[in-house]
């Protein structure tokens, strides 16, 4: 199962998120769900790298992706949000495979 977790300050802005595990929802170089996940969050992080170099810092290895929020900003907080929602929509359709937890 991929375990994606957001901490969220009391404001409702996302500080960090964590990505860890696999969807073991098809072999191995096959699972659609796995590549969706991944392709969400590097895709996500590649932009905040480039649109706010500065702001976050960002690690993707050994079946772990972490952001952690340095420089906080409104148009960062959109993207960061973005992200989850994209993240959420995938959940609800691949329950069994995602679970995602907000902690404040």
């Amino acid at each position: 199962m991929i375990k994606i977790r957001f901490e969220i300050e009391q404001t409702d802005r996302i500080k960090s998120m964590t990505m860890t595990g696999h969807a073991n929802a098809g072999p191995y170089g096959a699972d659609l769900v796995c590549a969706g996940a991944s392709a969400i969050a590097l895709s996500s992080l590649n932009a905040i790298d480039l649109l706010y170099p500065d702001a976050c810092t960002m690690t993707a290895k050994d079946n772990k992706v972490f952001l952690q929020v340095d420089q906080d900003s409104h148009d960062l907080q959109i993207t960061l949000k973005t992200m989850a929602a994209q993240f959420s929509v995938l959940a609800s359709e691949y329950p069994d495979s995602i679970r995602i937890q907000y902690k404040k």
